[in-house]
């Protein structure tokens, strides 16, 4: 499975469409990156396609900020987020 792909599924297994969209804007980079989210009527699974894309097209994907952000969103998911965000070169495992 590529990183990104792992990156997209992790998205759609801690939140959902509100809550991604929520953490996009509140997180790293939010009031510039969650102008380009799709709408609301999209699957979350395309929400996450989307977020992962949107991180990885801005360079977001290898700073730790994103995936601390993530790991204090979801504390109790730690070892998956810093197993995901270590093959995609944001964390150290």
């Amino acid at each position: 499975m590529t990183s990104i792909r792992q990156f997209t599924e992790l998205l759609e297994s801690l939140f959902d469409a509100q809550q991604l969209r929520q953490f996009v804007h509140m997180g790293p980079d939010g009031e510039r990156l969650a102008p380009h989210l799709p709408g609301a009527s999209v699957s979350l699974a395309h929400l996450a396609f989307e977020v992962a894309n949107l991180y990885r097209r801005h360079g977001l994907l290898t700073h730790p900020e994103l995936w601390q952000a993530l790991i204090e969103a979801r504390p109790h998911r730690t070892a998956e987020i810093r197993r995901v965000g270590a093959a995609l070169g944001g964390l150290s495992e």
